[in-house]
């Protein structure tokens, strides 16, 4: 009897842990720590939104330890059946007035910022398996629209920056950092610059680039191709699996993608324990 019950134990966690699969692991760390925040507001604003159980071990703590108390309830993979807040307390008022004291704290948070909020509500209510009503759907994509008319009319009198997100590297600056890295005899220069270039000629992020696995290589007759087994628009690997190819450029040496991979390839023995090109923890923080 209790190896049948050890048996669905297992069985639920792993039907979690596929369910929780739907995020990646960095959109999920992002999520976690937008919804930490929204515990912690409710539990300063609104605590009878919060479990007991979590409310109880919040209390006279500081937000540092608060956050910990958080994780430690939530888990790795969070228990559909022990969810922090009541969630049938959670409506649409509730969630926009949260993101309104958002805003407030920081008057330059672009709509596409708080649309990371609208992303973890949605998943909040899908890790505990609670169908969101339409009605606070319908809600919270009109209280998002306008805060994008909003952030439209601002740009447009010059109350806040017309542009968005982070400036395009030029292709002057990328020559010069890559042949500064080329120059250097730093290994860390030799790895970046690996990176940079690869990224660089395969027009992809930096995410892609890190997760390149030794059996994504092929060469195609003068070119190498990699394989891409999922991207940031194609989360579920569907689409048709064509190589992208880079070239050795013989004529510009420090921007050569062919050079700087053998470079890194002899500074950086093959790991034969790893298939990833780029083996090692927090890849792409360093």
């Amino acid at each position: 009897m209790d190896a049948d019950c050890e048996d669905e134990d297992a069985l639920k966690r792993n039907v979690e842990r596929i369910l929780s699969s739907q995020i990646c692991a960095t959109s999920r760390k992002l999520y976690r720590r937008l919804q930490k925040n929204f515990i912690l507001w409710n539990m300063k604003f609104k605590r009878e939104v919060v479990s007991e159980k979590l409310a109880h071990q919040l209390e006279h703590v500081d937000e540092q330890h608060a956050r910990k108390l958080i994780d430690d309830f939530v888990g790795d993979i969070p228990d559909s059946s022990n969810p922090p807040l009541k969630m049938n307390m959670i409506n649409a008022s509730l969630m926009e007035e949260f993101v309104l004291s958002v805003t407030n704290l920081k008057s330059d948070l672009k709509s596409s910022t708080l649309n990371s909020y609208r992303s973890a509500f949605i998943n909040m209510f899908r890790d505990y398996r609670i169908t969101m009503a339409d009605a606070t759907k319908q809600e919270i994509s009109s209280f998002f629209k306008g805060l994008k008319r909003r952030d439209a009319n601002n740009a447009s009198m010059g109350i806040t920056k017309i542009t968005t997100g982070k400036d395009p590297l030029q292709f002057s600056l990328y020559r010069k950092i890559s042949e500064i890295m080329l120059r250097s005899d730093k290994k860390e220069h030799i790895f970046g610059r690996c990176v940079l270039v690869i990224s660089w000629n395969l027009m992809c992020r930096v995410s892609n680039s890190i997760n390149i696995c030794f059996s994504h290589l092929e060469w195609i007759e003068d070119a190498l191709g990699i394989y891409f087994a999922h991207m940031k628009n194609d989360q579920m690997g569907e689409r048709p699996r064509d190589a992208r190819r880079i070239y050795a450029n013989s004529d510009k040496p420090e921007i050569c993608p062919i050079l700087s991979l053998a470079i890194y390839l002899l500074c950086f023995p093959i790991d034969k324990s790893s298939n990833y090109l780029f083996p090692g923890e927090n890849q792409y923080i360093r």
